[in-house]
C-alpha cells in the first residue's frame, strides 16, 4: 500500500465501549509518543476517544474513521482533515460497520491503522462479536502500512469470540500496565513453532508508553504460523519476469520492506527499489540468492505462437526451478498461470477442481508447464489468472470508442467473460506468497462473471458514445463461455479493490495508475 501523494492519513474505527481508565491512558499515552511520527489512525475500542483527543491540535494529517467517538472529538480541530465513513451503525459500539463502510475503506491508502478487538490471541488474531466487524478489520488490515492494536489487559488472550480477522505482517500491541508477564509471553513469541529470534520487529509489545520487549522472529522460506511471520529488510524476493503484472506485485514486495530482485531481459526499465537483473530466461538459468525467501513467476509470451509459448512457460519455468535448485533455497514459489487451461464453453461455473484439460494449442502448453511445476515443485502455489485489465490494458475501450466493437447478433448469445484489475492481480500474488498454508491452486478473478455484451455496453456508457451495434466479432471471444469462481481465494481473506467491472474501468477511464515498461 502506497503512501497518499500528500500529506498522511490513518484509518480509525470504533470499538465498544469500556469503563476502564487504564486503557485510556494507554491510547493517549501512545497518541503523544507521535508528535513527531507518522499520523494515527484506528477502529473499535474504548481507547478512541483519548486517542483522538491527542490528536486535535495535531496539523497536516487525515484521520479516516467509521467511529462516532472519534468524530466527536476531532470535529472542531482545524488542523486535522476528518473523513468519517457510514454505513449500518452499531449502537454498543458507536460505529459503522457494512459492505458501505468496506468498500470506501478500500480505497483508502493509510499510514497507520489503530484496531480494537473484543478478544485478541496470539493464535488466533482479533475476535469480534459479528461478522460485519471482522471484515471490516480485515480491509483496514490491507490498506494500512502500519498497524497497532490497542487492548486492555482483560482482552488479551481471550479467544472465546466467534468472527476472526488474523493479522498476517508486522503489528505492534499496545496495552496496559495490567497485562502480566504469562499474557504477554504467547505474543512476545515463545514456541512459535519454525520461528526464530531475531532482529526487532514484529509483534511488537507496549504497556502504557513504553515497549516491553520485542523478539521477532526470522521467517523461514516454507511455513511459518501466521503470528511469527514479519516482513524483514534481509529477506529476498525475487520477481522471475518482471514485466507489468510482475512490476506491480514487487513494488508492493518491496513496500512491506523485502529486497526485491526483479529478472527480465532489460533490467534497466525497473523501478527502484527494485534491484534488476538483465536475464532471458527462456535460456538462461538464473542466479538466485540462498537468502530468497519468496519466487514468484509471472512468465508473459511475446506472442501466441505454440513454440514462443513453450520457450516461455515451459523452458523459461524449468530455467528458474533449476537456478532455485542450485541456490540451496527454500522458497515459497508462486507461478502465475491462465485460466485459459479450462476448455469450457457451455457458460458452467468453473472452480479449481474443475479439470485442465486445455483445448487450445497456447493452452496445451500451459498444461504442460503446470504439469512441470507440480512434479519439480509440488508445493507451490499456482494461481490462474482470468483476463487482465488496467492502466494500458485497454483494448475493449479502444474498440467501443472507436466504434469497432460488436455485440453479439442475438440476445443471450454473448458469452460470459472473467476478467481480473491488474493491481488485484499483483495483491493476489502478495497475499498468497505470504500466507500460512495456502492451497496447491487459486483462480484469480474478480467477483462478477459478466456477459461480454454487458461490458460493452457499460463501456459505452461511460465514455458517452453510441451503444455498439450487432454482428459477427473475429476476436469477440477466444477464452470459451465460463464462470469463474474466486471462492476459495476470497475465503483466505483477500478482499478486491475492484471488486466487478465496473469499479476496475471507471477507474482506467479516469487515468488512475500506469502501465510498468
Amino acid at each position: 500500500m502506497r503512501r497518499p501523494s500528500a500529506g498522511r492519513s490513518g484509518v480509525c474505527g470504533s470499538v465498544r465501549r469500556s469503563p476502564s481508565s487504564r486503557r485510556q491512558r494507554s491510547a493517549g499515552s501512545r497518541a503523544r509518543s507521535w508528535r513527531t511520527g507518522p499520523s494515527p489512525c484506528s477502529t473499535p475500542g474504548p481507547p478512541w476517544g483519548a486517542l483522538a483527543r491527542n490528536l486535535v491540535h495535531r496539523e497536516g494529517i487525515t484521520v479516516v474513521t467509521t467511529g462516532l467517538t472519534t468524530t466527536n472529538a476531532l470535529e472542531h480541530s482545524t488542523g486535522v482533515e476528518l473523513i468519517v465513513v457510514g454505513g449500518r451503525l452499531r449502537h454498543i459500539s458507536s460505529g459503522f460497520v457494512g459492505p458501505f463502510a468496506e468498500r470506501v475503506m478500500a480505497d483508502v491508502s493509510a499510514d497507520v491503522a489503530f484496531l480494537g478487538a473484543d478478544g485478541v490471541s496470539a493464535e488466533f488474531g482479533l475476535g469480534e462479536e459479528t461478522p460485519e466487524q471482522a471484515s471490516l478489520k480485515r480491509v483496514m488490515v490491507e490498506r494500512a502500512r502500519e498497524l497497532y492494536v490497542l487492548a486492555d489487559s482483560t482482552k488479551l488472550g481471550v479467544a472465546s469470540a466467534h468472527w476472526w480477522t488474523r493479522i498476517e505482517r508486522p503489528w505492534v500491541l499496545v496495552t496496559d500496565d495490567g497485562a502480566t508477564e504469562e499474557q504477554l509471553a504467547a505474543f512476545r513469541g515463545g514456541g512459535v513453532g519454525d520461528a526464530a529470534r531475531g532482529g526487532d520487529r514484529s509483534p511488537r509489545l507496549r504497556t502504557g508508553a513504553h515497549r516491553t520487549g520485542s523478539p521477532a522472529h526470522r521467517r523461514t522460506p516454507a511455513h511459518l504460523p501466521w503470528k511469527g511471520r514479519a516482513m524483514l529488510h534481509h529477506q529476498t524476493v525475487v520477481i522471475a519476469g518482471c514485466g507489468d503484472l510482475g512490476t506491480e506485485a514487487a513494488l508492493r514486495f518491496a513496500d512491506l520492506g523485502y529486497r526485491v530482485v526483479g529478472l527480465r531481459r532489460r533490467a534497466e526499465l525497473l523501478p527502484a527499489p527494485i534491484e534488476g537483473r538483465s536475464t532471458d530466461l527462456r535460456q538462461d538459468v538464473p542466479e538466485i540468492d540462498a537468502d530468497t525467501a519468496i519466487v514468484v513467476v509471472a512468465l508473459a509470451a511475446g506472442s501466441r505462437d505454440p513454440d514462443e509459448y513453450r520457450a516461455t512457460y515451459v523452458d523459461g519455468l524449468r530455467n528458474v526451478l533449476d537456478g532455485i535448485d542450485r541456490s540451496g533455497a527454500s522458497p515459497r514459489i508462486v507461478v502465475v498461470s491462465s485460466t485459459a487451461v479450462y476448455d469450457v464453453s457451455d457458460g458452467s461455473v468453473v472452480t479449481e477442481e474443475t479439470p485442465a484439460t486445455g483445448g487450445t494449442p497456447t493452452a496445451q502448453v500451459l498444461v504442460e508447464a503446470e504439469a512441470l511445476l507440480r512434479e519439480r515443485a509440488p508445493r507451490a502455489v499456482l494461481l490462474r489468472l482470468s483476463g487482465i485489465y488496467g492502466p494500458g490494458r485497454e483494448r475493449l475501450i479502444d474498440q467501443v470508442r472507436s466504434g469497432a466493437a460488436r455485440l453479439a447478433p442475438s440476445p443471450g448469445a454473448s458469452p460470459h467473460t472473467n476478467r481480473i484489475h491488474r493491481d488485484d492481480a499483483a495483491a493476489a500474488i502478495v497475499h498468497l506468497a505470504t500466507l500460512d498454508d495456502p492451497a496447491p491452486t487459486y483462480l484469480g478473478t474478480d467477483d462478477q462473471p459478466v456477459r461480454l455484451d454487458d461490458v460493452l455496453r457499460f463501456l459505452a456508457d461511460e465514455l458517452a458514445v453510441p451503444a455498439p451495434g450487432s454482428g459477427p466479432a473475429s476476436d469477440r471471444q477466444a477464452g470459451g463461455d465460463k464462470r469463474l469462481s474466486n471462492a476459495l481465494l476470497r475465503s483466505t481473506g483477500f478482499t478486491f479493490r475492484y471488486p466487478t467491472f465496473r469499479e476496475g474501468y471507471r477507474a482506467v477511464l479516469a487515468g488512475e495508475g500506469a502501465r510498468h515498461s
